[in-house]
Parts: structure tokens; sequence; C-alpha cells
């Protein structure tokens, strides 16, 4: 039964927060694409710094210098990824020195969502094997959390240039791990297993390192004033986004 209510849980946190975030993000108009990394960055960095990281160093689960030398080996992780996937784009896609950040920015984006999302799928476990209302509290966390994210993906993936019907199979794809991280969850782990925090460490050197090798050099790229004004705008409230809604939650 406890099986039943964890799924049912990953599903219905995967389900309304996709729903949620691709018909916000229909609403934004195409030339507005480009401005809406600016929110994409602000929400990844939030993500990492005031949620994420957080958890994790305060969960006393770890010692927090093997907590941050798991964040050191998850951005040197990303980078060789990303080296190798720009090398293998411009020789084999021929894809231009300017435009590959962007393009290997939404797979390593797509790649850090899944391990998100297979976390939240642990988190949602570990919830219900100790409480029932606990798993349900944490679902709805999940949830809210989850929006402000889904979309700065798909902002992202749209900047990027995929259509909107790709983006969406994109973000459901990234979504399925939260399935196998709750049966994972159910199956081996407790509330306070100290393997998840660590996975947690791992989401959150994506998050950074996506925001800061891509998105703001992308960023920089664009040097009309208006757009530096509308950007540091979007910046700034992806930036507010994420903690606004955990103390909506609290």
């Amino acid at each position: 039964m406890t099986l039943i209510w964890i799924l049912s849980a990953c599903f219905a946190s995967l389900t309304l927060s996709l729903l949620t975030s691709f018909w916000l993000a229909k609403k934004i108009p195409q030339s507005a694409l480009n401005l809406m990394v600016a929110f994409s960055a602000g929400t990844m960095l939030s993500a990492a710094l005031l949620d994420v990281l957080p958890e994790a160093l305060e969960s006393g689960q770890a010692d927090v210098h093997w907590l941050l030398a798991a964040l050191l080996v998850g951005l040197l992780g990303f980078y060789f990824l990303e080296r190798g996937a720009i090398w293998r784009h411009q020789h084999v896609h021929g894809i231009p020195d300017a435009d590959a950040p962007l393009v290997i920015a939404t797979k390593a984006s797509w790649f850090g969502d899944g391990v998100h999302n297979f976390v939240d799928g642990l988190l949602i476990a570990a919830a219900f094997a100790a409480d029932p209302a606990l798993g349900i509290t944490t679902t709805l966390a999940i949830l809210v959390h989850e929006i402000p994210q889904e979309l700065g993906d798909f902002s992202l993936y749209l900047a990027a240039g995929y259509t909107r019907r790709h983006t969406l199979l994109m973000n459901c794809l990234s979504g399925l791990p939260i399935f196998a991280g709750g049966v994972m969850g159910w199956w081996l782990l407790k509330a306070d297993d100290p393997v998840v925090v660590y996975v947690l460490m791992v989401t959150a050197a994506s998050f950074i390192y996506i925001s800061v090798s891509d998105l703001f050099p992308f960023l920089h790229k664009q040097h009309r004033v208006e757009n530096f004004a509308k950007q540091t705008m979007l910046l700034l409230f992806g930036l507010a986004w994420v903690p606004a809604f955990g103390l909506f939650m609290h």
C-alpha cells in the first residue's frame, strides 16, 4: 500500500508541475525567449544555493567537508562532460563556437533535472516511510518547488530553438526518474539515509555549473542597454521565485 501512495504522489507531482509550467511557458512571446535565459539562470542559482544546498548541509547526515567535496567533484564532472559534448557537436554536427554553449546547456540541464527528479522520488518515499501525512506534505512541497524549476527549463529549451512539443517531451523524459527514485526509496532507503544528501550535491552542482558556465556568458553577449535592464529584472525574479514559494509552503 505504501508503494502505491509513493507512486501516486510521484505521478501527481510530475504531471501537475509539467502541465502548469508548460501552460505558463506558452504565454511567453517568441521575442522574449532570449531574455528568459536570465530567468532560467536565476532560478537555477536560487534552487541550488537557497534550497538544495541548505537542505543537504543542514541534514546532519554527512560531514560538511565530504559534502562540499562531492559538490566539487560534481562541478568538475559537468565540466568534463560539457567539454566532450561541445567537441562532439562542433565536429559531428558543425555547431559554431558561439552557439554551442546554449545548446549544450540544454543537455546538461536535462541531465541535472533527471537527477533532481530522481532525488525527489527518494525524498517522497522516505517521507511516506516515516509517516503518510509527512509524505503528502512533502509531495505538495516538491510540487510547488518544481514549478519554477520546470518553467526555467522550458524557457531555456525554447531559447535554444527547440519546439514547444519537443520541449514538453524533453521535460517529460527528464521527469521519469522520479518513479525510479520512489521505487528505490521504498525498497532501500530510510528517511535518514546519507546517500540522499550526496545525490542532492550532484543536483546542486549541475544547477550552479549550468548557470555560471553557460547561461551567464550567453547573457553577456546581449549588449543592448534595454536588454540588460530586462535581463536584470528577470534574473532577480528568478532568484526570488524559489525562496518565495518555499516561504509560502512553510
